[in-house]
C-alpha cells in the first residue's frame, strides 16, 4: 500500500507530533486525538491506526449523499471591520514588487475563496467565502490581499515609510519561525 493511501494520513483523528518528550525533532510520529483527546492524544503507530474502526476521512471522500445546498450570505461577515477608504502602507510579497513599501487604498474584507463544507450528519453542502483583506495598490491599478503582503493603516503623514526587514523579522510570528530554523536561515533536522 502506498503511503500516503494509508488511513492514519486521512484520518481525522490521527495527528503528528515532530517533536519528542524532551522537544527534540523526531520524524513525525502519528497520535490519535480520539483516543486521549486533543490534549493528550494518545501515541500509536501507523499499523494500529489502519484497524482501528473509527476511521473517518478528513477529507471528503466521494461517492457522498447530498439532501441539500446551502449558501452563506457572502457580505455578512464585517464588511467593515477595516477602515475601508483609508490609506494604508503595503509591501506585497510578490517578487515582482522588489521589496518596494507602495501606498495602497483599504478596500475592506472582500471574499477571497469559495469554501464548501459538508456535515456527515445533515448531508448538506454549505458554501461560503473566506475573507481577507483587500488593498488597492494605487501606483499599479491591483488589488494585494492582506495575507499576500506586509501592511499597516496610515494615520497621519508621519508614518508614511518603508516597511523594512527588521520590522517584519521583529514580528513575533517571525521570531518564533526564526527560532525553529536556528535563527540562522537553514533548517535544522
Amino acid at each position: 500500500m502506498k503511503e500516503e493511501e494509508r488511513k492514519v494520513h486521512r484520518c481525522r483523528y490521527a495527528d503528528f507530533t515532530f517533536v519528542d518528550a524532551d522537544g527534540n525533532r523526531t520524524e513525525p510520529t502519528p497520535s490519535c486525538i480520539r483516543e486521549g483527546g486533543l490534549g493528550n492524544p494518545k501515541r500509536i503507530d501507523a499499523d494500529e491506526c489502519e484497524k482501528c474502526g473509527h476511521f473517518k476521512s478528513r477529507y471528503i471522500e466521494y461517492p457522498i449523499v447530498v439532501d441539500g445546498i446551502e449558501t452563506e450570505d457572502l457580505f455578512d461577515k464585517p464588511f467593515h471591520s477595516r477602515r475601508s477608504g483609508c490609506l494604508v502602507r503595503v509591501r506585497p510579497c510578490d517578487e515582482k514588487y522588489e521589496g518596494r513599501t507602495l501606498l495602497g487604498l483599504m478596500l475592506g474584507d472582500l471574499p477571497m475563496h469559495v469554501t464548501v463544507n459538508y456535515s456527515e450528519e445533515s448531508r448538506k453542502l454549505t458554501c461560503g467565502a473566506l475573507h481577507n483583506p483587500a488593498i488597492l495598490v494605487l501606483e499599479t491599478h491591483e488589488i494585494v490581499w492582506g495575507c499576500e503582503s506586509w501592511w499597516s493603516e496610515i494615520w497621519d503623514s508621519t508614518e508614511i515609510r518603508d516597511i523594512t526587514d527588521a520590522q517584519i523579522a521583529n514580528q513575533p510570528y517571525m521570531r518564533w519561525l526564526a527560532s525553529l530554523d536556528g535563527g540562522d536561515g537553514t533548517r535544522h533536522e
